[in-house]
């Protein structure tokens, strides 16, 4: 027994000492995509060059200098940096320059499996893209894996290493204490560490930038489009549209040779019928279930870039990158509308449990949201489309939080003026709507006593605002956002 004790304990220290080599850091998700980012620009940018340039060498008659000899260079820059500076105001820059080297160096990827050294190698670009598709996997398995109390323990100590450079800001701040919170205990180093995070200074939060402007203006078209009968019907015929053409791109292909010859083949035809397969299914749902159909267009979309993408580089090189473009801006572009569709959702879910004690179960703002009338639903998405617009008010913004952060709190102050307008969101929505002043609220002919100046409401009918911009920072931490102050 003693040495079976003996040897458990051995193992678990060997086990710790493993777990403590691999801890991982709440940024690594942008650090990551920045470098596959910088990976797939550097393969692209050097191919288009080439291209555009008549490939020209750097060298002579005897010598030739590859561009896989710069990007190696780049890659033991990064490495040098990393393993020479102090994070984290390194981990960006090592990001940056290593995925740029790492595309440059897999570019010549048909150099180095071919032995006439054939750089233009025809299934050179489709591997290429196979290694992209299978980082950006492996990249979100290590993501997606929860974190353990070392892990948020040594991010917080991060924290205050940036903190120390003048470099932490709050959503950081606060995404560090929400790991403490969550996964720790609260002995050993953590009240120090948690101590320190609550008193240490913290840069401020730049506004957002033209895109994120731009990109919550789409968001907020997107919103009033919902609302349109035709909005379904469109939606189901782009996705339709993308999906046979995908099929049709497909099978022109493979039979402009007379027939399927390989297994390779006969997949990527299967995986574009499978993508219009998802697509029809979503657009049965999308009717009485926006949010799954949204999934099933999103399943339908990552089977044509991870499969079907695959054959099309192999077969159409270059030219295939317009078609991934396009794919991939759908993807983003659903990703959001699922991101708003779970907020709506979440805001209904709260204001039904907090009326469903004032209202009668027959009144059809208390539904279930899959049988929610559209026009309500399109309320709550108009709500949350509204939320940053909100928060500029009060000088505060949304980041991304990884941790779901949801420890902010607005003063008595803050909340009075979201509540104010929040009513005058809702009193535009509702005029947009069709509705008029009247003594009673009667969702039937559209009329209701609250579509009136703030000051005219009671105290009970304000408390509703209030609860619901209350709320609001929980209800972003659900999507993986955070509220902060710029």
């Amino acid at each position: 027994m003693k040495a079976e004790r003996e040897l458990r304990v051995d193992v678990q220290e060997e086990t710790s000492k493993v777990r403590a080599l691999f801890v991982r850091t709440t940024e690594l998700t942008r650090n990551l995509d920045i470098f596959l980012a910088c990976a797939v620009a550097g393969v692209l940018g050097n191919r288009f060059f080439l291209v555009a340039t008549g490939y020209p060498q750097v060298g002579n008659g005897t010598l030739h200098i590859s561009h896989a000899i710069w990007g190696g260079l780049m890659l033991a820059v990064a490495v040098i940096a990393a393993v020479a500076f102090i994070a984290p105001g390194i981990r960006p820059f090592v990001a940056f320059l290593g995925g740029a080297g790492f595309g440059w160096f897999v570019d010549e990827l048909g150099k180095f499996i071919t032995r006439d050294v054939n750089y233009f190698f025809r299934p050179t670009l489709a591997l290429i893209y196979s290694v992209f598709v299978v980082m950006y996997l492996v990249f979100r398995a290590i993501e997606h894996r929860r974190y353990r109390p070392e892990e948020a323990l040594l991010n917080a100590l991060e924290a205050v290493k940036a903190a120390a450079v003048g470099r932490l800001d709050e959503p950081s701040r606060l995404h560090a204490l929400a790991l403490l919170d969550q996964l720790c205990t609260d002995d050993g180093l953590v009240p120090h560490v948690r101590s320190l995070l609550q008193t240490v200074p913290t840069v401020a939060t730049p506004p957002p930038g033209r895109l994120n402007r731009f990109w919550l203006r789409v968001l907020g078209a997107y919103e009033r489009w919902t609302v349109h009968r035709g909005f379904g019907f469109t939606i189901t015929c782009f996705f339709l549209a993308l999906a046979v053409f995908d099929v049709g791109q497909v099978v022109l292909i493979l039979t402009s040779g007379g027939r399927i010859h390989t297994v390779a083949q006969w997949a990527t035809l299967v995986s574009s019928i499978v993508s219009l397969v998802f697509v029809v299914i979503g657009a049965l749902i999308l009717p009485r279930a926006r949010l799954v159909a949204f999934k099933w267009f999103e399943a339908a979309v990552l089977v044509s870039i991870f499969i079907t993408q695959v054959f099309l580089f192999a077969e159409r090189q270059l030219a295939a990158v317009i078609d991934l473009a396009v794919a991939i801006v759908v993807w983003i572009a659903l990703r959001s509308a699922i991101r708003l569709e779970v907020l709506a959702r979440g805001i209904h879910d709260s204001y039904r449990e907090r009326r469903l004690r004032t209202l009668g179960v027959d009144d059809p703002s208390l539904a279930d949201w899959d049988t929610l009338p559209a026009t309500l639903r399109a309320s709550n998405r108009d709500q949350a489309a509204h939320f940053v617009e909100k928060l500029t008010v009060i000088h505060c913004g949304v980041v991304r939080s990884e941790g779901g952060a949801s420890a902010f709190t607005f003063t008595p102050a803050e909340v009075e003026t979201l509540a104010k307008v929040e009513h005058e969101r809702w009193m535009a929505e509702r005029r947009r709507q069709g509705w008029t002043p009247g003594p009673t609220r009667d969702p039937k002919t559209r009329t209701t006593p609250y579509l009136v100046d703030w000051d005219q409401l009671s105290e009970p009918v304000r408390d509703l605002d209030r609860d619901a911009v209350r709320e609001i920072p929980m209800q972003l931490a659900r999507a993986g956002y955070a509220v902060v102050r710029l």
